[in-house]
């Protein structure tokens, strides 16, 4: 059976019944709580601080939260970046913290997760009207780290392309996420509703997922920094995908934030916290090793040897990655690293490996998710 053609009454509800919920958790969050009164400037002084002093600031939770949810607002009416808001659920973690004296790496520290991850009570629909109204039974083992472990405070979930196989970030459910420096272009994807976020201010820190480029796609979109770790060196299980059972291709989760820095610092606090709380984690268990910083700070005095390319002999470079790559080259040469061009071999070989073993069962999966939700099929989810 082909795809749906056109939106049908059950895509249509299920679409108009999670925005008017997201809007309306936004209202009324915003008049509870008269986030009117706090202006963008104000909050600025907060929000573009960083996640260590964040986490340390003499600012409470409840107002180091209010002003990313003002920021995450504004985010939200340029981009259309979130997906499901939990803004009344983190003030009352910020106030319950506070009151607790809560100590951790993340402490006090908004941050969001993709889409993919599983928060209890809430949906992990990825932009299929299919999975709406099926919230999670419990948190993602990633969220448990983060919050339990770290003291982070999630406060929204956010948008991902249809499928997820995409460069752009848009599905029948929420919309479109677009570029925070221009409405007419895309966020990237597959975690484009973080960096769209991140990159407007409206959350300290944010976990996404990659497979083909789904955290360094949206990353180069948007101007912020991500980690793609190894394969099995963050807590996966709660993670949500399309094709269960899928392993040909690993998909790993890790950090998106606005600095250099920042993603050091996060990724240096998650490692650690799987390694002293392993009883957060109930499904496989990472790689029983902690942040090595001796080695990390060993690899910065040394001198490189690094490869690069500008052409791979398949795809045309576009003349602004091309600069963006030179700049890197004249830097890392300006460091006195031993930078060497190179070239690809096969690349036109390895993307046709990748898209055979990525869609493998010839899209069985989401064709039948769009027949069980009666969406459209955004144009760039096929491969």
């Amino acid at each position: 059976m082909g795809v749906v053609p056109l939106w049908t009454s059950k895509s249509t509800a299920a679409s108009t019944k999670k925005r008017r919920e997201r809007l309306a958790l936004i209202n009324d969050f915003r008049a509870t709580y008269q986030l009117s009164v706090i202006d963008l400037k104000g909050a600025k002084a907060i929000t573009t601080r960083s996640v260590n002093e964040l986490a340390e600031s003499d600012y409470d939770d409840e107002t180091i939260m209010k002003a990313f949810v003002v920021r995450a607002i504004k985010a939200q009416e340029h981009t259309n970046c979130l997906t499901e808001v939990l803004f009344h659920r983190a003030l009352i973690r910020a106030k319950e913290s506070e009151k607790r004296g809560m100590k951790g790496g993340l402490s006090g520290v908004p941050v969001t997760f993709k889409e993919t991850f599983d928060i209890a009570t809430v949906d992990s629909s990825i932009g299929f009207s299919a999975r709406c109204d099926q919230p999670a039974e419990i948190d993602a083992d990633l969220v448990r780290i983060v919050e339990e472990g770290l003291g982070g405070i999630c406060f929204a979930k956010t948008n991902v392309p249809q499928g997820l196989l995409a460069f752009e970030c848009g599905n029948p459910v929420f919309g479109n996420t677009t570029n925070p420096f221009s409405s007419n272009h895309t966020s990237g994807g597959s975690s484009g509703g973080a960096a769209a976020l991140l990159a407007m201010n409206g959350c300290a820190v944010a976990f996404g997922s990659d497979m083909g480029g789904s955290l360094r796609i949206p990353t180069h979109y948007c101007g912020i920094y991500a980690l793609k770790p190894s394969q099995n060196r963050f807590p996966f299980d709660g993670h949500r995908g399309v094709d269960s059972g899928f392993e040909a291709v690993p998909v790993v989760v890790g950090p998106m934030t606005r600095s250099i820095e920042d993603l050091r610092y996060v990724s240096q606090q998650v490692l650690d916290a799987c390694w002293e709380h392993p009883n957060l984690i109930h499904g496989r268990s990472p790689l029983p090793i902690p942040w090595r910083g001796e080695e990390v700070d060993k690899v910065q005095k040394m001198k490189l040897r690094i490869g690069y390319y500008l052409e791979d002999g398949w795809c045309k470079t576009s003349p602004a990655c091309a600069r963006a790559v030179q700049e890197c080259v004249n830097s890392m040469e300006q460091a006195g690293h031993d930078v060497v061009e190179i070239s690809p071999p096969q690349a036109e070989r390895a993307a046709k490996i990748f898209i055979a073993l990525s869609t493998a069962d010839g899209y069985d999966r989401i064709r039948e998710l769009l027949r069980e939700g009666g969406d459209p099929r955004e144009p760039p989810m096929f491969l």
